[in-house]
């Protein structure tokens, strides 16, 4: 919608912001939510509905393919204030035994907020994302990313937690070539904050 912010803008936002390469956590800042979203009306009055926990162990179809350019893997190295020639200059890479420049780690964030916005616009879940802070994100690379990857990523849904009146959902992305080579799982923590019904424990 024009003049909207996207979940994939806020999250990637707050994956520079935070600097996950050197271990600190993104908040994403609260967004305009979809109307209805996460919420149902009792006499007049708004009240959050909190996380189904049968959505555990649901998988979301493949996102559209993500082409990896040098000038996108240059600029992520850049706003992360990352200098290695690997990631910018494409014979110290092939020196190094790469094909062709690497990504950073971190930039399988582009694809796992992909994953992660197929759950949260996911209605019958009626996740409120204006209440969604980026609480945890980890990854195990099964590869460098690389410049020519055409990329695509799975999400699925790990774990719905509540705590502290908050819920926590932990989405894990399969990302992937479209040709179906494994290259990396990231796994994210996002924080639904107020959603959890009171007196719910993890």
């Amino acid at each position: 919608m024009p003049g909207s912010t996207t979940f994939s803008e806020i999250l990637l936002t707050a994956s520079v912001i935070g600097r996950l390469d050197q271990g600190s956590r993104g908040l994403g800042k609260p967004a305009p939510a979809p109307a209805g979203a996460g919420f149902f009306s009792c006499c007049g009055n708004l009240r959050v509905v909190p996380l189904d926990e049968g959505f555990i162990g649901r998988e979301y179809p493949p996102s559209d393919p993500y082409e990896v350019g040098r000038e996108k893997i240059r600029e992520f190295a850049e706003a992360i204030k990352d200098d290695s020639p690997l990631y910018r200059d494409t014979e110290a890479a092939k020196a190094a035994g790469y094909p062709d420049v690497i990504a950073p780690p971190t930039f399988a964030m582009r694809l796992s907020v992909l994953a992660q916005e197929a759950v949260v616009e996911d209605e019958q879940l009626g996740l409120d994302y204006s209440r969604v802070v980026h609480g945890h994100q980890a990854f195990r690379h099964h590869r460098p990313i690389r410049a020519g990857d055409v990329l695509v990523a799975v999400a699925h849904v790990d774990d719905i937690k509540a705590r502290a009146g908050n819920d926590f959902l932990t989405v894990r992305a399969e990302i992937g070539t479209a040709e179906g080579e494994p290259v990396c799982t990231a796994t994210s923590t996002l924080v639904a904050r107020g959603t959890a019904e009171e007196g719910d424990q993890a």
